[in-house]
């Protein structure tokens, strides 16, 4: 099991750094101050870049249990100013196994 931790002072608007997950139930947490924004999960697979997570969008503080693929994720503010949110990434359970 592993956390990854984006933490970032974002302007106005813009995405955090993207990082690997191995595929499987993953916790998502974020807190902070979102200056009025949504923060958006998004997920990189294959060809299909910037995806955004069913049920990982934020406008304050919150957590969500999410299945993700194997794939690189990173976080979206948009309609903000001057947030200041720190977001983790734990996994929960391993991938499912064929």
């Amino acid at each position: 099991m592993s956390t990854t931790n984006i933490v970032e002072a974002l302007a106005a608007d813009g995405d955090t750094t993207a990082v690997q997950v191995e595929g499987g139930q993953y916790l998502i947490a974020v807190n902070g101050s979102f200056g009025g924004g949504t923060m958006q999960l998004k997920a990189n697979v294959g060809v299909c870049s910037g995806v955004p997570i069913t049920g990982a969008a934020y406008t304050a503080e919150g957590a969500e249990v999410v299945w993700l693929p194997p794939c690189t994720v990173f976080f979206s503010m948009s309609g903000s100013t001057t947030p200041v949110v720190n977001a983790a990434i734990s996994e929960l359970s391993t991938k499912l196994e064929r």
